[in-house]
């Protein structure tokens, strides 16, 4: 596994795109091509310096991930959308992508999450809550199309020192990534035991489900997608992609997914519905 294109001809399309820039201060943006790498896999090594972690997986040749906070942005209040979109486009508007052509999923993304059903009265009483939408720019970037990986780096430049130090952190993380062993000995696995599982919500759970299937039959309703909340106290941490990549085996139809904050905050899972499917020309 290594680098696709020599570390001159990067800074050939820095020169270029540095000279043809129509602001001093820029988002400077490189990614480069590296053979035969799974994202998932490498994530811990692209993270062990930043607590901020994501994850979007359709398959392992169709996936990304990135780690740290290049620029970010976390709003409350009615006008939230608002302020994330100005966001945006400020981040965008200074963006120089020194390597643009690449595959749609490979170019520079700012990640999202938000909260839809919030309950004020209950953020009031409890100040963690996390904000109602959090807007990230990652310091890194790996995805994968197909055979080839693609890592970016995103970072503030002001002058051509400074982002031909962003291309040199570039170059050494490649190497550093491609030297790596792709296997799953980097990662904790840890197996939540069925002791830790109380069964107690169903008898919370069980009348709502009735309630549902009957307002389907019914036909007041077409489709209802219930959900359950299940605390489980955990005598350890554990690194959620040990469950990601059980899930990838699992449910290879899934889109599985991860925002984490820390080590101790984070949202993970799969989402079993698949809308659309292009397969062999037809879409399903």
């Amino acid at each position: 596994m290594s680098a696709l294109i020599p570390f001159s001809d990067i800074l050939t399309s820095l020169s270029r795109a540095w000279n043809s820039r129509n602001r001093d201060e820029c988002v400077l943006s490189v990614a480069i091509p590296i053979n035969g790498l799974d994202p998932l896999l490498t994530l811990p090594i692209l993270s062990k310096d930043h607590s901020f972690r994501f994850v979007w997986e359709l398959s392992p040749s169709t996936c990304l991930v990135a780690s740290g906070k290049s620029q970010h942005l976390d709003v409350n209040g009615p006008k939230r959308f608002e302020l994330a979109q100005r966001f945006c486009d400020s981040v965008f508007g200074r963006l120089l992508d020194v390597t643009p052509h690449t595959p749609e999923i490979a170019l520079p993304r700012i990640l999202c999450v938000c909260s839809f059903f919030d309950q004020i009265s209950e953020r009031q009483k409890n100040n963690s809550n996390p904000p109602l939408l959090q807007v990230v720019l990652p310091r890194w970037q790996l995805s994968r199309y197909r055979e080839i990986s693609y890592l970016r780096i995103n970072g503030i430049a002001l002058n051509e020192s400074e982002a031909r130090e962003l291309v040199e952190q570039l170059w050494l993380m490649a190497q550093e990534i491609s030297q790596s062993n792709q296997d799953n000995n980097s990662i904790d696995f840890y197996n939540l035991s069925a002791g830790l599982v109380s069964n107690r919500w169903k008898s919370s759970y069980e009348p709502v489900l009735s309630k549902g299937i009957d307002l389907v039959n019914s036909g007041v309703l077409n489709k209802l997608v219930l959900a359950v909340r299940q605390s489980i106290l955990l005598p350890k941490t554990f690194d959620p992609l040990s469950v990601l990549l059980r899930l990838r085996e699992q449910q290879s139809e899934s889109c599985r997914f991860l925002w984490q904050e820390n080590a101790l905050e984070s949202f993970f899972g799969a989402s079993p519905e698949i809308l659309l499917m292009l397969k062999e020309r037809f879409l399903y």
